[in-house]
């Protein structure tokens, strides 16, 4: 027999449903009407048994069945779900930031990825050093608003002397940097504004110091100023002081660097000193620094004659980069 209930094969004798545990009824009495084959058959219950089932002795809807939901879920049919309330619009101030907001967000994008790399380019500024290890020599050069000096360090000597000053140009387009030194010639050299690296007759000088700048500024008016003093001075000196004359005549030729200024020979040397002004001017005392077998970068030339009238003055440049 089969189970009202699930409709479930039940073993003869059974009470309860082994598959839906529903009460099993007596077997149908004999005489009562058999449904023919084919057709559906519609079990009858008891209304008390199930609410809003038919009453005892009538037949099943045979939509019933459906609203018990049977073949699923035991007990009374499912409520169909609720509709999806609908999606509120998006507000009209939250579109138009979106509207302007993406774009604004690409072109910030845009910008940044060109102007970044301009922005952190370096500026030709400040103190840059070369090692040379092969000859244990160092040179610095300091670039300073549109002024130069290049410094070498003698290390037998301890000290340091100016390799070559003057001015300078850039030309950002090219990175060519054109030095010119204070006696007019001209030095090229290159500038890496991305690693921030001067390169100077072949030579890599390296950012060391930022914010080094010139404790001497020197161009080429500095060293004609320099030559019409001494031109000045020797004739004064020769035409009023005969003791000078005299000391130079013998002498004939000098070539003077700040040894000999620091600790003069002759009475024409003392006077030339005090003339120049040589211990008050810091930068002519730098410029004839005499360090080991460098020289000095410059050199004040006399040579004397037969007369007073009758001398010959320069000065020169010993520059170790421009030649």
């Amino acid at each position: 027999m089969n189970c009202l209930n699930c409709g479930a094969i039940v073993e003869d004798g059974m009470g309860f449903c082994t598959t839906c545990g529903a009460k099993i009824e007596a077997a149908q009495p004999m005489g009562q009407t058999v449904q023919p084959m084919g057709q559906p058959v519609y079990p009858t219950y008891d209304a008390q048994q199930m609410p809003g089932g038919p009453a005892f002795g009538q037949q099943m809807d045979p939509n019933f069945n459906q609203q018990m939901n049977y073949g699923g879920q035991t007990g009374y049919a499912q409520q169909p779900d609720a509709p999806k309330a609908p999606k509120a619009p998006m507000p009209k101030g939250l579109k138009m930031g979106l509207i302007i907001g993406i774009p604004s967000v690409i072109v910030l994008v845009i910008l940044l990825a060109v102007l970044v790399p301009i922005l952190t380019r370096a500026k030709l500024q400040g103190e840059y050093t070369y090692k040379d290890k092969k000859y244990d020599e160092e040179y610095r050069v300091v670039f300073d608003e549109g002024n130069y000096a290049i410094y070498y360090y003698d290390e037998d000597e301890d000290e340091e002397v100016i390799a070559s000053a003057g001015t300078y140009e850039y030309d950002k387009k090219d990175k060519e940097i054109v030095m010119t030194n204070i006696e007019g010639d001209e030095l090229e050299a290159e500038f890496d504004d991305k690693d921030n690296v001067v390169e100077i007759e072949g030579e890599d000088f390296d950012s060391t110091d930022k914010k080094k700048t010139l404790d001497l500024v020197v161009d080429e008016k500095y060293i004609e100023d320099l030559k019409d003093k001494v031109d000045k001075a020797t004739a004064d000196i020769l035409a009023n002081d005969e003791e000078a004359y005299e000391d130079a005549y013998w002498e004939d030729t000098y070539y003077f660097n700040s040894d000999d200024f620091d600790d003069p020979e002759d009475k024409f040397v003392e006077e030339l000193v005090k003339a120049l002004d040589y211990e008050n001017d810091e930068t002519l005392q730098t410029l004839l620094e005499d360090v080991g077998y460098n020289d000095s970068y410059v050199e004040i030339y006399v040579h004397v004659g037969y007369a007073p009238d009758d001398y010959d003055v320069d000065v020169y440049v010993y520059d170790y980069f421009c030649y």
